[in-house]
């Protein structure tokens, strides 16, 4: 649920389904728990920075994997919602930026684009690696990564 088409459709749809007077406004529905949603996996984030105190690295950019379109990004509302909590998010995308973050010391890893290139990412030792969407496995981490495969 992304990019910079879908919610400004999923805005146009809503105000339609006010104007027509349907039963129930599915649009803002999406739209509000696509927030709710984020807001959450934001919270997780900031509850595993107050007890490790490890920053905050952010995986991926764009709306979607093997682009470099971040209009309507989930991960950039993301980091938006972290800064409202005063948490600042280093912000890496292999198809946006031209360098790797910083791999050596540990952090709070959040995988906000499923972009094939984090797949052989080797976290650092004492790493949270939040993975929303399933892609690592329990194969590529070790016992000194913590990972939290949301869902699963």
């Amino acid at each position: 649920d992304g990019g910079g088409c879908h919610p400004r459709d999923n805005i146009a749809l809503s105000w339609l389904a006010r104007k027509i007077d349907l039963s129930y406004d599915w649009y803002e529905s999406l739209m509000t728990c696509r927030e709710n949603q984020t807001d959450w996996l934001a919270e997780l984030i900031c509850d595993h920075k107050e007890q490790t105190g490890l920053p905050v690295v952010i995986l991926g950019k764009t709306f979607k994997k093997e682009t470099n379109l971040t209009v309507g990004s989930p991960a950039v509302l993301l980091d938006n919602l972290l800064k409202e909590r005063s948490v600042v998010a280093e912000m890496y995308d292999p198809w946006v930026d031209d360098s790797l973050p910083p791999l050596q010391n540990p952090a709070i890893f959040f995988i906000g684009t499923n972009h094939d290139a984090f797949l052989d990412y080797k976290f650092p030792s004492g790493s949270v690696v939040i993975d929303p969407w399933g892609m690592l496995g329990n194969t590529v981490i070790d016992d000194s990564v913590e990972l939290i495969s949301i869902g699963r």
